[in-house]
């Protein structure tokens, strides 16, 4: 803050961080200041820290509505971050070190049972477990090939020729081909097989020879991580805080056939909802453009509604909407319609409804970079 001379400082805490808030700020504030003693404290030129109290969306999403609303020079983002690309204020992503529930060679050993010696690993993680990821790669190393994933946040510009998915890199290897292999059909044939591919999944990396590994709990970023993935050779979870080691994947294909027949339901709509939900994540203008451009050429009414946190009851006062397309960040997009009366997909699930000619590729796409290949 001091180096950059940012003088509006934003500080965005998750819910159960907020307790701490003042607290940081408060410290935050006086020393900035304090290390600037040619500003006067009296003066309009001394740094002013703002908590953001309420997100507009989902906490993971970096709030520059709330922050545009104080003319934030800076965000400091606490807690868990969906990694999504913003360009308006720069951001200062602060994750916190999270403690291992065991030891080291324990984690090791539990992880150790659900990985072949010799196979190829891709270790994916939780933003607060990233300070040990360096040491956990390691030891996995000594009886696999691993490729540790980077946050988007913490890229260095030497990821160019990487896969990204849900804001995480992964460096493509330079024995990795592009993978082409199509799986393209019914409900049926997407649901009938665990080696589902995608035409080009995963841009540069094959994942079908690859054992996935995720370091965190069970969730909406493994679900959405798996359904992009889904031709992994297996996916294996850790829980550093209760130690539990899984064996997943045994969901996929159901949620993947439940994704299908989501699909199959907006071919139907004749009027469809654009909930926004995110205004912070770089290009979502453009992808609302792209959306009412594919709602248009279908012939589709549609109407663009703002309504924050998405419930049961703002939805369903919308009566004449057959269906929603849901425009948030990569891990929020994904909303469980059996909670609401009409189907709530992502923009790629609406794009493939809207398109004639364009069928399943048995997974999804919830990275913006896929739905607008143009930004990728």
């Amino acid at each position: 803050i001091v180096k950059h001379a940012y003088r509006v400082v934003a500080l965005q805490f998750p819910d159960d961080m907020l307790a701490d808030a003042q607290c940081v700020s408060d410290t935050i504030a006086s020393g900035v200041n304090a290390q600037s003693p040619d500003t006067p404290k009296e003066s309009g030129d001394a740094c002013r820290v703002f908590v953001l109290g309420d997100t507009t969306y989902g906490s993971c999403c970096v709030d520059t509505v709330a922050a545009e609303h104080v003319k934030a020079s800076l965000i400091v983002h606490y807690g868990e971050s969906c990694q999504s690309l913003v360009t308006k204020v720069p951001v200062l992503y602060i994750y916190g070190r999270a403690e291992f529930a065991t030891n080291m060679d324990e984690t090791v050993k539990s992880l150790r049972e659900n990985i072949t010696e010799g196979s190829r690993v891709v270790v994916l993680y939780e933003c607060k477990w990233q300070w040990r990821m360096q040491g956990l790669c390691k030891a996995l190393a000594e009886f696999a090939h691993v490729t540790m994933s980077v946050l988007r946040s913490e890229a260095t510009g030497e990821e160019d020729n990487a896969t990204t998915v849900l804001g995480r890199l992964i460096p493509c290897e330079k024995s990795d081909e592009p993978h082409h292999e199509a799986n393209r059909g019914t409900l049926d044939e997407a649901s009938s097989s665990e080696e589902t591919t995608d035409d080009n999944e995963g841009g540069l990396y094959n994942f079908s020879d690859t054992t996935v590994v995720w370091v965190g709990p069970q969730g909406r970023t493994l679900t959405a991580l798996m359904l992009n993935m889904p031709s992994a050779h297996r996916f294996v979870s850790y829980n550093p805080q209760t130690h539990d080691c899984l064996l997943e994947g045994a969901t996929v294909n159901k949620s993947l056939m439940r994704r299908y027949f989501l699909v199959e339901k907006c071919k139907q709509a004749q009027t469809v909802g654009i909930l926004v939900g995110t205004l912070g994540i770089a290009h979502h203008n453009e992808l609302l453009a792209h959306i009412k451009t594919i709602l248009k050429a279908a012939g589709k009414k549609f109407y663009t509604i703002v309504i924050g946190k998405i419930n049961g009851p703002k939805v369903a006062n919308f009566l004449e909407v057959d269906a929603y397309v849901l425009v948030a960040c990569a891990e929020n997009s994904l909303v469980d319609s059996k909670e609401f009366s009409v189907p709530i997909v992502t923009p790629f699930e609406m794009e493939l409804a809207c398109t004639r000619g364009r069928e399943w590729p048995g997974r999804l796409r919830t990275d913006l970079e896929e739905v607008l290949p143009q930004l990728s």
